[in-house]
């Protein structure tokens, strides 16, 4: 089982749309850089920022992809990402069926169910894997020139993590565990999303509709429970909100991050373990 593990993990790394994905992220990351550069060129000119007061208003903590409320590539990044990670893997469960490799996988694990958790799990750390590494490529870059001042809350305008946001005490005095934390749930949430394409792809044979069916399905759920709470309860709905550390609609709540990244989980589970028994049946 290890063995084969290990095997569908190299396989997903290799796969050309995971590789072609992380390209695009790592470019798109690169842009982000060079914008945050120019912007912080301008307020080290303008302000003097070696003597301004306000130094901690401009650093790492707030300059990175999940650190911003506002941007173009942040917003496309977490907006489509339910997209972009499913791409690689919601459809290599077809392809193997279809070439064969299924029943030689088989041989090598002599278990179906080993064949469908190995599959679930290498699919989940690719997912995780894909998210981090433009993550990870963009605090790399901006740490070469920003410097990584603890925030101040009384400069707390320029941050988009007021009191009431999960974490928030973590961010002003632990910032660097309240990057760990959000990165963590961000590259969960990604995994858990890519399982869930693979379930899905399970019953759905078109390669498109096992795609665009789950995040279609979200944004319309997403809609709906906002418009009933809207007025009444003040807190984000939206996973490609509220996995981010910063507050863009309202603030987040900790029991809707992890029960909504729980019940993918759940779900995709379930998905997998009804497919495992179908398939024993024939």
């Amino acid at each position: 089982m290890i063995r084969f593990l290990i095997f569908e993990i190299k396989k997903c790394a290799v796969n050309r749309y995971f590789l072609i994905v992380v390209s695009i992220l790592i470019v798109f990351s690169f842009i982000d850089v060079v914008q945050v550069y120019n912007e912080y060129i301008v307020f080290q000119k303008s302000y003097q920022a070696e003597l301004n007061p306000a130094v901690e208003s401009f650093s790492i903590y707030n300059s990175w992809l999940g650190g911003k409320n506002s941007g173009i590539i942040p917003t496309i990044l977490y907006f489509l990402l339910p997209i972009y990670v499913a791409l690689p893997f919601s459809w290599t469960y077809v392809e193997e069926y279809k070439s064969g490799y299924i029943k030689c996988a088989m041989i090598l694990v002599k278990s179906r169910s080993k064949y469908y958790w190995g599959k679930y799990i290498s699919v989940f750390m690719s997912g995780m894997i894909m998210i981090l590494i433009p993550i990870i490529t963009n605090l790399f870059m901006l740490g070469l020139f920003l410097k990584p001042y603890v925030p101040d809350i009384m400069w707390g305008l320029y941050y988009a993590v007021p009191e009431g946001m999960p974490f928030s005490k973590l961010f002003y005095t632990y910032p660097n565990i309240y990057l760990c934390v959000y990165i963590f749930i961000q590259s969960v949430f990604a995994g858990a999303w890519a399982t869930m394409s693979l379930s899905i792809s399970f019953y759905v044979k078109n390669k498109i509709t096992a795609i665009l069916a789950p995040y279609i399905c979200l944004l319309f759920l997403v809609y709906i429970i906002e418009k009933m709470l809207v007025f009444k309860v003040w807190v984000e709905i939206s996973p490609m909100n509220f996995i981010r550390g910063v507050v863009i609609n309202n603030n987040s709540n900790v029991f809707i991050i992890f029960g909504t990244i729980a019940l993918l989980i759940i779900i995709s589970s379930v998905l997998t373990c009804v497919e495992i028994r179908r398939k024993d049946d024939y």
